[in-house]
């Protein structure tokens, strides 16, 4: 199974506090599954450029996306956009979706 690289400090979780709240909420549901809602990530991509351009992909926690799950062409836009960070999309960003939902 393929992985990505950790992208280690460079990944923003927006503040220290959220990290945190992070880190409290797996280990509750470590503690407690049966009582919390399905929680899941993605790895979220925001344009540069144009506010309502941007790519996401479904991660673990710590950003780590899993290339063999996604499509080719999901896997051509992942690659896209980890090329093009800088110059046409932001650092990523992991954002914690309730219930599985998607935006």
């Amino acid at each position: 199974m393929q992985q990505t690289p950790n992208f280690g400090h460079r990944l923003a979780f927006g503040s220290t506090a959220q990290a945190a709240a992070c880190q409290a909420r797996s280990m509750h549901d470590a503690l407690d599954p049966s009582t919390t809602p399905r929680v899941s990530h993605e790895l979220f991509f925001a344009s540069l450029f144009d506010s309502g351009r941007a790519l996401s992909f479904p991660c673990d926690h710590r950003g780590v996306v899993q290339l063999d799950e996604l499509s080719e062409r999901a896997r051509n836009n992942y690659f896209f956009a980890r090329s093009t960070v800088g110059r046409d999309y932001a650092l990523p960003v992991v954002i914690t979706l309730e219930n599985g939902s998607r935006h």
